[in-house]
């Protein structure tokens, strides 16, 4: 997805009605476009077999129907002022707007030009405004919709439970497998006493500090781990050696994730990992868990760090 600066001047609109518009429609909405304090702007009106996706890059604004176009602009970081060309796209466009990613400028009938030109010159001149609409945006659709539903399908049926006494000899050998140690901030192996003092406080505490991880057969396939400090928690998940490669990691971290915001009053949800370990940060962005920058993790070793925040209701 492209990167764009908020403080450049607008100058290039995109245009899509859908792939085959009514020629009224477009009218209508060309004519908010020919307005004296837009007539500057580079506009250019997508057909059906344009590629959209290369437009959306060059675009600064958009206006567009409220179909499926809209979600791809979400994705691509677009600002754009939403029209409804059919009744079904008349949710869509108010719960966008709702969400703060995109403005109604509402049906296509007589005064649909003056209000999309008045939504244009709106996000035309408040960077600020086009800013957050595209990180809302990008948070709505991510783009990584494709990798859920095939991860769903060869995971389906995961789900976490409370950690029981019974776990203590499983969640051991998981922690101490070698590729957990190596990418783990803590190489050396764990003694089995360490462990299981560790497991025991655990259990003891809050039942979504410690939650194992079952398949739709009810097998063991890893752990989650939560350390909270106040609205804070941190995760940490190990997969089964044996049940490694197969989209688990993020169907664990979803679960348990899930179930920690339904118990507590948690806010964010944070995840330290090292640069080197692909396999976790790609867990983790499936997971829906968003970038926050390079740091030194308290071990005193360098860190990516990675946040889900809970959505306000």
């Amino acid at each position: 997805m492209p990167d764009r600066s908020h403080e450049r001047p607008v100058r290039r609109v995109l245009v899509t009605l859908g792939g085959c518009p009514a020629p009224e429609i477009v009218d209508r909405v060309a004519a908010a476009l020919r307005v004296p304090h837009l007539a500057d702007l580079d506009v250019t009106v997508a057909g059906g077999a344009d590629d959209l996706a290369v437009l959306m890059v060059d675009a600064d604004l958009a206006v567009a129907a409220a179909g499926t176009t809209s979600w791809e602009l979400c994705c691509m970081g677009v600002p754009t002022v939403l029209v409804s060309v059919a009744d079904n796209q008349v949710p869509v466009a108010r719960a966008l707007a709702e969400a703060g990613v995109a403005l109604d400028a509402g049906p296509v009938d007589e005064g649909v030009g003056d209000r999309v030109a008045q939504g244009l010159r709106s996000l035309r001149g408040d960077p600020a405004k086009r800013a957050v609409m595209v990180t809302r945006g990008r948070v709505l659709v991510d783009g990584r919709g494709a990798d859920r539903v095939v991860t769903e399908m060869l995971t389906g049926g995961v789900r976490v439970r409370a950690a029981r006494a019974e776990d203590c000899g499983t969640v051991w050998e998981w922690n101490n497998d070698p590729v957990t140690r190596a990418f783990s901030f803590s190489s050396d192996p764990i003694p089995w006493a360490d462990h299981v003092a560790w497991f025991e406080a655990r259990v003891a505490g809050p039942a979504e500090a410690v939650l194992v991880a079952e398949d739709a057969e009810g097998r063991p396939v890893g752990v989650a781990r939560f350390g909270r400090d106040g609205v804070v928690a941190e995760i940490g998940v190990t997969v089964a050696p044996e049940r490694r490669g197969n989209g688990l990691g993020a169907a664990i971290i979803r679960e348990a994730t899930a179930r920690l915001l339904d118990a507590t009053d948690v806010q964010t949800v944070e995840a330290w990992i090292k640069p080197e370990n692909g396999a976790s940060i790609q867990a983790f962005r499936a997971a829906g868990f968003v970038f926050r920058g390079k740091d030194v993790h308290r071990s005193g070793q360098p860190a990516v760090r990675y946040v889900l925040e809970r959505r306000s209701a």
